[in-house]
């Protein structure tokens, strides 16, 4: 065997590890990606979490949060306060799923944060006034995305 057979042995070793190379870093990508979709899952279960904790725990917010969904008006200061508070907290939460949607490229959850604020704009009947009063308090873009919501 001569030098030149053995120099085409070592560029074919040195190609098929450099193909071994790329499948294996594939593998570790697509991994990553789904942990991390799996971390978003659990950041958002816990958010969603918490706020519902502030409901189940405390039951005179309970009420408040009961009264002001129908009823904003007859809230007190502090009541409204509170309420707002909670409302932020949720729309902070779907703020954060909007966000999560559009860096990763997911149509499949941004249709579910469409579907979501859809329904709460046309279901809480204070909350259109809410988001027009609050709206500052969120990033453009998803303010953007909420204003552009074509509602019943």
């Amino acid at each position: 065997m001569d030098w030149d057979a053995l120099g085409a042995i070592g560029e074919l070793v040195g190609a098929l590890a450099v193909v071994a190379t790329l499948g294996y870093l594939a593998i570790q990508l697509r991994f990553a990606a789904k942990m991390a979709q799996l971390g978003i899952a659990e950041q958002r279960r816990t958010l969603t979490q918490a706020v519902h904790d502030r409901l189940v725990e405390n039951p005179d917010f309970a009420e408040i949060w009961l009264r002001g969904r129908t009823d904003y008006l007859s809230l007190n200061e502090i009541e409204k306060e509170r309420f707002d508070v909670h409302v932020h907290d949720l729309i902070a939460n779907v703020q954060t799923s909007y966000i999560q949607a559009e860096l990763l490229g997911e149509a499949g959850n941004l249709n579910f944060v469409r579907h979501i604020m859809t329904s709460r704009l046309n279901e809480w009947p204070f909350l259109p006034d809410w988001w027009d009063k609050n709206q500052r308090r969120f990033a453009p873009k998803f303010c953007e995305f909420v204003n552009n919501l074509e509602l019943d």
